[in-house]
């Protein structure tokens, strides 16, 4: 769990310019409940760029699905094909419950499967490298 409360605050001027008014509005604690680093490119009030690697917590949020059969095929040339399944949320396991001021990364199906829980959310604007590979994101997202 980071607390972020120590990093930078987005400071604004009151209309009159004469003092300084201080506005916190990102929450006070991020939990990484996904099984790698979650590496963030923050942007602070003078536009300045630092990357930030959220470390995962010991036990990742997962998602079991059940397969369901159907009857249908994917047909592909030279008589090729495969079987269609349907697979539904089964089980989530390691996600706690809500917490005022937390915001809990989890994996894009967890957040998938429980769109009204407002403090779920994932790595979005992802940055990737030469080779395709993802390197960071830019944001955080909710999934609706």
């Amino acid at each position: 769990m980071y607390d972020i409360t120590g990093l930078p605050m987005w400071v604004d001027y009151d209309e009159d310019l004469s003092r300084w008014k201080v506005t916190v509005t990102r929450p006070n604690q991020v939990r990484n409940l996904t099984p790698h680093g979650v590496k963030l490119f923050l942007v602070d009030p003078y536009d300045e760029i630092a990357l930030f690697t959220i470390d995962p917590e010991p036990h990742p949020a997962r998602i079991s699905m059940d397969v369901v059969e159907t009857s249908e095929y994917v047909r592909f040339s030279g008589g090729l094909f495969t079987h269609m399944k349907e697979e539904k949320a089964e089980e989530i396991q390691n996600l706690p419950a809500p917490s005022e001021g937390v915001y809990l990364i989890v994996s894009r199906p967890v957040a998938m499967a429980l769109p009204e829980r407002r403090d779920l959310v994932v790595p979005a604007e992802l940055i990737r490298d030469d080779q395709g590979n993802v390197v960071g994101a830019r944001s955080l997202a909710r999934i609706s």
